[in-house]
């Protein structure tokens, strides 16, 4: 059965009502990334990238067109959004029709796991989203393009609460904030973009990875801090910013999308003072979620993400999984060299990495709904641009 034509995302915060079956027990219903919202429709488009967005029973999502050098494929970041698997499979039925007319070599879907962000997710969901993609003709991709596993902390509850779950070291830095020099402020200014920029560049040098580009950055500024779509956290001390952190809302989730730190000042923890202000400011305007935004894909303490998991960890909250990016060819022999070159590109980084076996990850570095970049790292920690 053909899905429902495109319409606006405006009006899809909450996803429809499906007739044929209730919501996954213990869900909230509604909740989805801002990656599915009006506001990253927006991004996309001042990018230059056209945006498709469909609705139906139990179901909504917004597809992005992304052009490569060999053609382009029609991306889903954390869609389609649903309520019921026969609304999900609905949405990939939509989902296809688009990358067929829209000249698409393949469509990728990124999914939310159906029982997903207000709690920790059972494997065997994961498992079953990945058996019903697999049924549908997908196949995996070679990489993700957003974080598999994340961490995610729940604000509908108490301030209390939330600072309960975190460290104790964590609440004794927060609340002495003041005491240690640092003042913590909410620019929604998308000027003010340029401190949070100059802090990635110098992390960048200093790390050897590729920071965002500018200009890039104050796009999705500009999109999202004027409309309150989202907010930019700057810690000061006397008066010179020393840790940023930029944060994406929609969908009852606030996203901890790009942040940075000035290491000459990491005994201050201006990061972590920052952080916790952003998580509880989130639950103030009534977010109900806040997902720091990628953790190590295992919990093995040797993984060389181990260290940063850690980190993200210390502010409580549970573990999110997804099913990961899953590709349908729309023009099959294209999208098998397509996916030839993709895996050669992959197997030359991982020579240049001198025998470090870690594949390109999506991390919290690379901004949501973009490619990441070789050489990133997924932390959110001191002295790490995201």
């Amino acid at each position: 059965m053909m899905a429902s034509a495109p319409r606006p995302i405006a009006a899809l915060h909450d996803v429809p009502a499906d007739p044929r079956g209730s919501a996954i027990p213990g869900s909230r219903p509604g909740l989805h990334s801002p990656l599915q919202t009006a506001v990253w429709k927006k991004v996309s488009r001042l990018r230059g990238k056209p945006a498709f967005t469909g609705q139906g029973p139990g179901w909504h999502a917004l597809a992005i067109l992304e052009q490569r050098a060999v053609g382009s494929y029609l991306y889903v970041p954390y869609g389609p959004v649903a309520r019921t698997e026969h609304g999900f499979l609905d949405g990939l039925e939509w989902a296809r029709t688009v990358a067929s007319e829209s000249g698409a070599l393949f469509l990728r879907v990124e999914p939310q796991v159906l029982r997903s962000w207000s709690a920790p997710t059972p494997q065997a969901e994961v498992s079953r989203q990945r058996a019903m993609l697999s049924r549908a003709g997908f196949r995996p991709a070679l990489a993700d393009l957003q974080p598999r596993r994340t961490r995610c902390i729940d604000l509908a509850r108490p301030a209390e609460e939330v600072l309960g779950d975190m460290t104790g070291t964590n609440r004794t830095v927060y609340r002495s904030t003041a005491q240690r020099g640092i003042s913590v402020g909410i620019s929604r200014d998308p000027a003010d973009i340029g401190y949070l920029a100059e802090l990635m560049s110098t992390t960048a040098a200093r790390s050897g990875f590729t920071a965002q580009e500018p200009g890039q950055l104050t796009a999705l500024a500009e999109a999202v801090l004027p409309e309150g779509h989202g907010a930019l956290f700057l810690a000061r001390h006397d008066g010179r910013v020393i840790s940023a952190i930029l944060t994406l809302d929609g969908g009852g989730i606030r996203v901890f999308a790009h942040g940075a730190t000035d290491r000459r000042f990491s005994r201050l923890r201006a990061h972590q003072s920052a952080v916790i202000t952003a998580i509880l400011d989130a639950r103030r305007y009534g977010v109900q979620v806040a997902d720091l935004y990628g953790i190590a894909p295992t919990d093995d303490p040797q993984h060389p993400w181990a260290g940063f998991s850690r980190f993200k960890a210390s502010f409580g909250g549970y573990v999110v999984e997804h099913a990961g990016a899953w590709d349908l060819p729309v023009s099959p022999a294209a999208y098998k060299l397509v996916r030839s070159i993709s895996a050669l590109r992959r197997g030359v980084r991982t020579v240049r990495r001198s025998g470090l076996r870690v594949a390109t990850p999506i991390t919290a570095r690379s901004e949501p709904g973009s490619r990441p970049r070789a050489g990133s790292a997924a932390r959110w920690s001191p002295g790490t641009a995201s």
